[in-house]
């Protein structure tokens, strides 16, 4: 991350680099004695600071874990519409095998194979919406419970 710039009751309000000098608004709400990072991402409609998002940072800090909010490129610019694939590639599967290879033990991760940005799965995956959202769900609790 490059500076913090404003430090407030939801948490400390950074910007870092993503692309050629590219900088988005971050969001890190951290608790004492945090136990947890969890790196929450909005969705296309609203940025880090829609109020779902604040609330759950908030829920998760009030339980001891931290959370890292971030702004995707187009919101930080104020557009309407999601980048393209090359200026969205925060979340790409690559860069996240091998930022989870260098956190070795201390991070995980559960892939929902098949499903988007709103966890929906194509019917030939076998599954419905309902089951993907259980099962992220029960990972979530799972991971957070085996905390120590």
């Amino acid at each position: 991350m490059d500076s913090p710039t404003v430090r407030s009751s939801v948490g400390e309000l950074l910007s870092f680099s993503v692309d050629d000098g590219l900088h988005v608004s971050a969001r890190l709400a951290l608790p004492p004695a945090a136990r947890a990072c969890y790196v929450l991402a909005h969705g296309a409609g609203a940025g880090m600071e829609h109020p779902f998002m604040s609330a759950v940072a908030a829920g998760l800090a009030e339980r001891g874990v931290a959370t890292l909010r971030y702004q995707f490129p187009y919101m930080e610019r104020r557009a309407r519409r999601p980048d393209p694939p090359a200026l969205d590639a925060l979340a790409e599967r690559p860069l996240l095998e091998a930022l989870l290879a260098r956190l070795g033990a201390r991070a995980s991760v559960s892939w929902l194979e098949d499903a988007d940005h709103a966890f929906h799965v194509p019917a030939r995956s076998g599954r419905n919406d309902a089951q993907v959202m259980s099962t992220l769900l029960e990972s979530l609790c799972k991971w957070l419970e085996g905390l120590p």
